[in-house]
């Protein structure tokens, strides 16, 4: 299912299950580590984040579409923003 979400690559190439959960687990470790250190405007932080996760991907020899990697930096942004969200309302 997830494949197909990611369906930029052409006929016959498809991402394994592992590369998805690679691509999305490093998107989320660039993020929290991004947000934690750098103190720039977000355009400039996102821009870094899908640098950095597609350098540490490729290092892994996983190849992917910047627009992959720009959908789970957005991804991992959102699902960090619920979260903050949700424990400032809930002390």
């Amino acid at each position: 299912m997830f494949d197909r979400l990611f369906s930029l690559f052409g006929p016959g190439k498809r991402l394994s299950f592992d590369e998805i959960r690679s691509v999305q687990a490093i998107a989320d470790q660039v993020v929290l580590a991004l947000e934690q250190t750098m103190k720039m405007p977000g355009p400039q932080k996102k821009a870094l984040a899908v640098q950095v996760a597609t350098s540490l991907l490729a290092d892994g020899g996983i190849r992917v579409p910047a627009q992959v990697v720009d959908t789970a930096i957005e991804a991992s942004v959102r699902v960090m923003n619920l979260l903050e969200h949700r424990e400032s309302n809930h002390p």
